[in-house]
């Protein structure tokens, strides 16, 4: 198992790499082994297990491990109130037991001798009032556990619980997603309510998982600012890929709390009288360093003719961040991205096959980002849009993302009032994006 932690920044680190850890999976079956294994080693402890709470009958059931032979414990039955685990599942609180030899509560004191079960130390994992069952750490020597370290493995096994409870309802999800699908033709209606609720509890799962996440980032830089003391360069490394991690978890909540808000329609734009120029140049701004690092060449060309737009300044920058950021993840160094803007009579992009693309109203600005990258095959530009797709993941899998940032970027389009499309002349021939907006902005 490795050294138990020492320091509190330490054991704190330790805390939070194996919270991230649990929370990086929605599989119900990974989230548990991966809940046993953290639970190990942050614990100290070679003797790991998850019993889960069957609530109908009333008893605790045995679901995975670490230490001891899957036979000796797959068909261990707790029934709520007896036994140590029994006893916490119905009072709800943590039991220490130092030394469990001879005492009356244990379940079977041949089990325990068996395998050298000598301390016993069980933690509710539940979330507010609701039990998911009882995590249990056994050592092979008496042990007494202090309490902050109590604590510390009380806190992780709340977030455990919330893990476990992600991923069931994921499932459910999936599963409900899954017969839906058979039914659309017929029950469109009934599948459109469903895609509400879905988006609606997206939304509300997003809002919580942040809450959590903002915590565990602001409490990552305080220990990274020596606010409770010197950190070694180890110490302070491993913050900053903690910090660097749960970073990318927030944008990644956060895009889908945008893309679950506007699908639900809930969210509402603040429109004012913007200057698209500065924006474009702000955002080029933001990115120059990134690209100039993979020896892109970024150009802006804003045609004379592009007055004031109104619009949500935010929800703007939010649009065009999201396709030059993509232009710079899918252009190959030494590549080459244009940003054009223009408004008037003749507004229709550029680009190989115009007779496809929407009309655009003569007095309409029309924004594109062109580049040099990997290109989009025919077949796939249909699909760009839709929310969580990736296309050929095993010829872009060193291009990592969600599948969110396209479908958000379309929804905050169309509510402005726009239209968005791509074109592409195939593999390995670039891609050119192109949104159009009415400058007045959205019809009331």
């Amino acid at each position: 198992m490795g050294p138990r932690p020492r320091s509190f920044q330490a054991r704190l680190a330790a805390l939070l790499e194996a919270t991230q850890a649990v929370a990086s999976s929605l599989d119900l079956e990974e989230v548990l082994q991966t809940i046993v294994r953290e639970a190990a080693g942050i614990a100290g402890a070679p003797f790991v297990r998850l019993f889960l709470l069957d609530e109908a009958a009333r008893v605790l059931r045995y679901r995975v491990g670490v230490g001891l032979p899957l036979e000796a414990e797959r068909d261990i039955v707790i029934p709520l109130g007896e036994s140590f685990s029994g006893q916490v599942a119905a009072n709800g609180q943590p039991l220490d037991v130092p030394d469990c030899r001879g005492d009356p509560r244990l379940r079977s004191p041949q089990h325990a001798a068996t395998y050298g079960l000598v301390s016993y130390l069980g933690l509710p994992v539940q979330l507010k009032d609701r039990l998911f069952g009882v995590l249990v750490f056994n050592t092979s020597a008496p042990r007494v556990y202090k309490d902050d370290e109590v604590a510390f493995l009380s806190t992780f096994a709340r977030q455990a619980a919330s893990a476990i409870e992600n991923a069931r309802l994921y499932a459910e999800i999936r599963q409900h997603a899954g017969g839906l699908e058979e039914r659309v033709r017929q029950r469109t209606v009934e599948l459109e309510e469903a895609l509400r609720v879905k988006s609606e509890f997206l939304a509300n799962m997003s809002h919580e998982l942040r809450t959590p996440l903002n915590a565990i980032i602001g409490f990552c830089e305080l220990l990274r600012d020596s606010t409770f003391g010197p950190l070694t360069e180890k110490q302070a490394r491993f913050l900053g890929n903690i910090h660097k991690g749960g970073q990318h978890l927030l944008a990644l909540f956060n895009d889908l709390l945008d893309l679950s808000t506007a699908e639900a329609g809930r969210l509402r734009l603040h429109l004012e009288p913007l200057e698209l120029r500065d924006i474009l140049e702000s955002i080029l701004r933001d990115l120059r360093s990134e690209a100039d690092g993979q020896g892109l060449t970024l150009d802006l060309h804003v045609d004379a003719t592009v007055g004031m737009l109104n619009a949500d300044p935010v929800r703007l920058k939010q649009i065009l961040y999201n396709l030059l950021s993509n232009a710079v993840k899918f252009t190959p160094e030494g590549g080459h991205i244009t940003v054009t803007a223009s408004q008037g009579p003749g507004v229709r992009g550029q680009g190989p096959a115009p007779d496809t693309r929407p009309p655009t109203p003569a007095d309409w600005l029309e924004i594109s980002v062109r580049d040099t990258g990997i290109g989009i095959k025919a077949e796939d530009l249909p699909k760009l849009f839709r929310p969580l797709t990736q296309l050929e993941p095993v010829r872009t899998k060193r291009y990592r993302g969600t599948g969110l940032g396209l479908a958000l970027t379309k929804r905050l389009v169309e509510l402005h009032g726009g239209r968005i499309w791509a074109e592409s002349e195939g593999e390995g021939r670039g891609s050119t994006f192109t949104f159009v907006l009415p400058p007045a902005g959205p019809k009331r």
